[in-house]
């Protein structure tokens, strides 16, 4: 008697199953009702359209305006993170190799050395986190942008190593290696170097501008 009364009770999957599939009859009946609503041209046009957008979203079809709002808002925060990054850098590049050219005192060159490589750990420590979120905001093509803009920044660095460790670097190889471009001096060294902080800056200028554009 006991084992036929427990043959009648539905199995755990079994609810879960049906009640799935009444959670989606029930989302779909909502979509007919709408269309036929929209196809009627009924009075709330304007309150099923909204409900449409609402269903559309909880089937996954859209994304909803929250979602989207915060999408645009991650983008906008990582725009200005990489922005302050990327001047940062190129800020104290120019001002220790300045210092240099100049001749200040040692102690002024060292300062500005100090900060250049407090700006290059920020930029590393946020690297490959600001790469995988360009890619999932903005595309591989803008990805690969900035992955070219880390390559010429990595290759300034090289430059600058040459140029604050000259002694170490004057039985090697002390010539700062650019794209047709290339050093020997620490006068030599300087001027390319110059010459590729000018193309790290236009090249981030073309990024900023095509994340602009983005929708």
């Amino acid at each position: 008697m006991i084992r036929c009364m427990l043959d009648d009770v539905p199995s755990p999957n079994a609810v879960a199953n049906e009640s799935k599939a009444g959670t989606l009859k029930t989302k779909w009946l909502h979509i007919f009702v709408m269309v036929g609503s929209l196809a009627t041209g009924s009075a709330a046009t304007v309150t099923v359209l909204d409900s449409w957008q609402k269903v559309l979203a909880d089937l996954g079809l859209r994304k909803s305006e929250a979602i989207v709002l915060a999408e645009q808002s991650a983008r906008g925060d990582l725009v200005r993170q990489m922005t302050h990054l990327v001047s940062q850098r190129l800020f104290w590049i120019v001002r220790y190799s300045g210092d240099v050219a100049a001749g200040f005192p040692k102690e002024d060159q060292d300062e500005a050395w100090r900060h250049y490589n407090d700006s290059v750990i920020g930029w590393d420590e946020t690297y490959m986190t600001n790469i995988l979120l360009t890619e999932k905001y903005f595309g591989t093509e803008t990805k690969k942008q900035l992955m070219d803009i880390g390559w010429m920044l990595l290759l300034i660095n090289n430059c600058l190593n040459r140029i604050h460790y000259r002694v170490l670097y004057e039985a090697k190889d002390p010539a700062c290696h650019f794209d047709g471009i290339t050093g020997g001096t620490q006068e030599q060294n300087i001027a390319a170097l110059d010459k590729r902080t000018e193309q790290v800056n236009q090249a981030y200028g073309t990024f900023i501008n095509s994340l602009a554009a983005y929708p």
